[in-house]
């Protein structure tokens, strides 16, 4: 699942990663990616930090409380340390900055699925 709320960074990302050879659920708010994990299976999550209605790290959090052990790697423009400290607390198995790790994303939800 790929979690973005801006629409221009979410179809370039959902491309690249199908481009990868990924199955990719796109949504766009914590709402509906809390509503699709409650019921559907997915090998990873990748979140923003940022979302109009919670952050990724409260999604991380939810997810986690869910029981949900996929891994969980955010792709963000928030990367100050504090930031990236509070994402890993709260779960994360990663945690890329946007947009220069775009390069890495693919690797990185590659090889983290090879370690679940």
């Amino acid at each position: 699942m790929f979690v973005e709320d801006h629409p221009d960074t979410q179809a370039i990302l959902t491309h690249l990663l199908e481009q990868s050879g990924f199955d990719v659920t796109a949504v766009r708010t914590v709402a509906d990616a809390l509503e699709l994990a409650r019921d559907g299976r997915f090998d990873a999550f990748v979140l923003n930090h940022v979302f109009p209605d919670a952050s990724g790290v409260t999604l991380c959090r939810e997810l986690r409380a869910m029981g949900r052990a996929e891994p969980i790697i955010f792709f963000s423009a928030a990367a100050h340390e504090s930031e990236i400290r509070i994402a890993f607390e709260a779960g994360a198995d990663e945690y890329l900055k946007k947009p220069g790790d775009i390069v890495n994303l693919a690797g990185v939800v590659a090889r983290r699925l090879k370690k679940s």
